[in-house]
């Protein structure tokens, strides 16, 4: 199976992109995230709404062959693509 790694990072009120808070390994590629999506996506970092705003982007390097992907997806996209979601270190 083949994955493309994308970073997530919140946005500041501001509007201004912060640190990278996790990773996504999404099965095949993803051409864009759903407002849905991220809403939910933004559900796995932290624990009860009201949510940041998170920006996803392609990650600058695709190492999703180093991250496990042997247990069931944790979420599915509005479009049906199985997303893997790895947190930072940090959260």
């Amino acid at each position: 199976m083949e994955f493309t790694a994308y970073g997530v990072t919140e946005r500041g009120p501001d509007g201004v992109p912060r640190e990278v808070i996790g990773f996504l390994d999404v099965e095949g590629a993803q051409t864009s995230f759903s407002g849905i999506d991220k809403v939910r996506i933004a559900g796995y970092f932290y624990g009860k709404p009201p949510y940041p705003n998170v920006d996803i982007t392609p990650a600058p390097l695709n190492d999703s062959n180093q991250r496990s992907h042997e247990r069931a997806p944790d979420y599915v996209s509005e479009s049906g693509k199985r997303i893997w979601i790895f947190p930072s270190a940090k959260y």
